[in-house]
């Protein structure tokens, strides 16, 4: 449990978190007074979920990291869930290595035709041959493994011309992706979820950097 009090100018309101809802308590005459249940399921949670963030944030105790502002641009591979339709192989696009939109309305580009007809956890690089390699699970969890609660699936990349690298993690239990950053590889910062989107439902996956041609055609399909 922590507490939080935030003092109004006019009223002084408390407001203190306890577990998962938030009690609000106005001081009258100098007692402090529960306000009805209603009003604490239905307001005081409201109230806990705008001030709480804004109040860890102000007080340092979340340090966004600053998105780089480099060059270059970025190829995402992924799959994105559990079912026989979503085991295949989508690509996403960004020009700015925080921003993705998917390819071909997010539906897949590559179907897995042997071993269990799907494939997962795609890991996509470039070789110096200057051929783009692609390696999957060949895996359908409907025959075997069905869930996942733990936070993984982690790929890393720099963001090009500059010495900060990206991490994305998954969250696997809430389905989404979180970004964090770092210019050390031992000290990382999370990224504000309002600097980056990946709002396409993706699963595992990887990153790598592309030219400005290949991005273009890509686009283009």
């Amino acid at each position: 449990a922590f507490i939080i009090k935030y003092i109004a100018e006019k009223n002084k309101t408390f407001i203190r978190a306890r577990r998962k809802c938030f009690v609000v308590k106005p001081a009258v005459n100098g007692e402090k007074r529960r306000l009805p249940p209603r009003f604490d399921r239905r307001y005081a949670c409201v109230a806990a979920a705008v001030v709480v963030p804004v109040v860890l944030y102000c007080t340092g105790y979340i340090d966004y990291a600053e998105p780089a502002r480099g060059e270059g641009y970025y190829l995402m591979a992924y799959f994105s869930g559990n079912t026989p339709e979503e085991e295949r192989i989508s690509f996403a696009v960004s020009d700015d290595g925080y921003n993705y939109t998917p390819l071909n309305g997010g539906r897949a580009m590559v179907e897995q035709s042997t071993g269990t007809g799907c494939a997962r956890d795609p890991y996509i690089l470039k070789g110096e041959d200057g051929y783009y390699y692609l390696l999957a699970t060949d895996m359908q969890s409907g025959l075997g493994w069905t869930s996942n609660h733990a936070v993984e699936g982690s790929f890393i990349y720099n963001i090009a011309g500059t010495d900060k690298w990206v991490m994305f993690m998954d969250s696997y239990k809430y389905g989404r992706f979180f970004m964090q950053q770092t210019d050390d590889m031992l000290n990382f910062r999370r990224v504000n979820k309002n600097d980056y989107s990946v709002d396409f439902s993706p699963r595992h996956g990887s990153v790598t950097a592309i030219s400005g041609e290949e991005y273009e055609r890509l686009t283009s399909i």
